[in-house]
């Protein structure tokens, strides 16, 4: 349940700044793919944690669909409040949400990536940061 937690507290001003930054002509790919890239394992490793925790498997999809629900109404959010808010405010946001995302990387993600996987985790974690930059220089 503390994961489920940590990824809304991370979803929602995540969801916002995506759903903010839709009003650009050109949305960030390596925005898209940073938000995929870190969501993904995040919830297959949860869900994994959830059954072990005998959690019945219509449990666990309520659970990632109220997320994905919630992540749609702040991406809509987003797009509708930031639609005439100054670009001072869009950054406070978006500082929100970067710090939202590394935290619960460095808390949650990494320190149980660790415990069940060792230190193939450091190499994993590089392969990730190498296919943000990557991505990032697609643009």
């Amino acid at each position: 349940m503390a994961i489920w937690l940590g990824a809304l507290l991370d979803g929602i001003p995540e969801s916002l700044v995506l759903g903010a930054s839709m009003l650009h002509a050109s949305v960030s790919t390596s925005l898209i793919a940073g938000i995929f890239l870190s969501n993904f394992p995040e919830a297959l490793s949860s869900s994994a944690g959830m059954r072990q925790q005998h959690y019945t498997q219509a449990r666990i999809l309520w659970m990632w669909t109220s997320l994905m629900l919630v992540s749609g109404v702040g991406s809509l959010l987003g797009n509708l409040l930031f639609a005439e808010a100054p670009p001072y405010l869009f950054a406070l946001v978006e500082g929100i949400a970067a710090g939202a995302m590394l935290t619960m990387v460095a808390e949650t993600m990494l320190p149980e990536a660790y415990h069940k996987g060792g230190t193939i985790t450091s190499m994993a974690t590089l392969i990730g940061s190498l296919l943000a930059i990557f991505c990032k220089t697609l643009e």
